[in-house]
């Protein structure tokens, strides 16, 4: 059984590559465009990993993991970020990620990454007990709509 994985990138085309690639290896893939949709899905289900750009419409990748571990604290998921602008995280931000990878990056780079991320995700999960904590639902906010 694969793992379910959320992709937060407002580039279309970086969205539907990486659905591509990793439905194929057997995960299941939510998309969104922007930051709110971003915390909304994980307030749904808690994904097995979470990859996200930096810059995004509604809030920046650095600020949805934030968020998550604020919230979820050590029932997190593992968060990969990814960007082409990696140099511009102070170390406080670069910290938020288990895991960066540069764009352009090659899909089975992500593919590879992804599977190692969710298999120890998966590990301490099984350790620990269930996630019972709930990432707060966002406010509603037109003003992030993408359209």
């Amino acid at each position: 059984m694969g793992a379910r994985i959320l992709v937060v990138d407002d580039d279309a085309r970086m969205r539907t590559l990486m659905q591509r690639v990793l439905t194929a290896a057997g995960h299941e893939v939510i998309a969104c465009a922007d930051g709110t949709s971003g915390l909304r899905a994980i307030c749904d289900q808690i994904p097995d990993v979470l990859c996200l750009d930096l810059q995004i419409p509604g809030m920046s990748g650095v600020d949805i993991a934030r968020r998550v571990r604020e919230d979820l604290h050590d029932q997190a998921p593992p968060i990969v970020l990814l960007s082409a602008s990696l140099e511009d995280l102070s170390a406080e931000e670069e910290g938020l990620f288990d895991a960066t990878l540069a764009k352009p990056f090659k899909l089975d780079e992500i593919r590879s990454l992804v599977e190692r991320l969710a298999l120890a995700a998966s590990k301490r999960r099984k350790r620990s007990g269930s996630r019972l904590a709930a990432v707060a639902a966002p406010e509603e906010d037109d003003s992030s709509a993408v359209g």
